[in-house]
């Protein structure tokens, strides 16, 4: 098992959900309190999130497609 990996995916984890709720909570203050307009401020925030991540560089080596070594 990959420690220091997990950790690194958790923090992400950790971050992209912090950033849902807060997303979440703008969308209420705009009107929007529907599932499906919930549903679709999370969708918009996972994808967002991981094409920033991506870009920067910081993704979590799993998300690249990169395998530990064993």
């Amino acid at each position: 098992m990959n420690r220091e990996g997990t950790l690194y995916e958790i923090a992400h984890f950790a971050a992209v959900v912090a950033v849902a709720y807060v997303a979440l909570l703008a969308a209420r203050s705009l009107g929007i309190a529907t599932l499906r307009g919930e549903l679709l401020v999370m969708l918009m925030v996972g994808v967002a999130y991981v094409a920033v991540v991506l870009r920067l560089g910081l993704a979590p080596p799993s998300w690249r497609g990169d395998r530990p070594k064993d």
